[in-house]
């Protein structure tokens, strides 16, 4: 099971994306004078920090127990014995 170890270690760059693109909204955000629009852009960089820790944290499981979690979701869909 060491390839889901490496699976984690991957995970840093779809988290890294995440967090470059809620740079980018945040960026955009400080040019926007509408105050409905400002809360709808600070509640999708909340979203997009909520998903980058996530992916960071399957990242960190798989790395510490061999397992990555997506996988053991499939397995339990097609219930099928690890």
């Amino acid at each position: 099971m060491q390839i889901f170890r490496l699976l984690g270690i991957y995970t840093i760059i779809p988290a890294t994306i995440f967090l470059a693109i809620s740079y980018f909204v945040m960026l955009t955000l400080n040019k926007i004078e509408a105050r409905g629009l400002k809360n709808f852009g600070n509640l999708v960089v909340f979203l997009l920090w909520v998903c980058a820790l996530v992916i960071f944290l399957s990242g960190i499981y798989a790395i510490v127990t061999g397992r990555h979690p997506m996988v053991m979701i499939i397995h339990q869909a097609i219930h099928t014995p690890m």
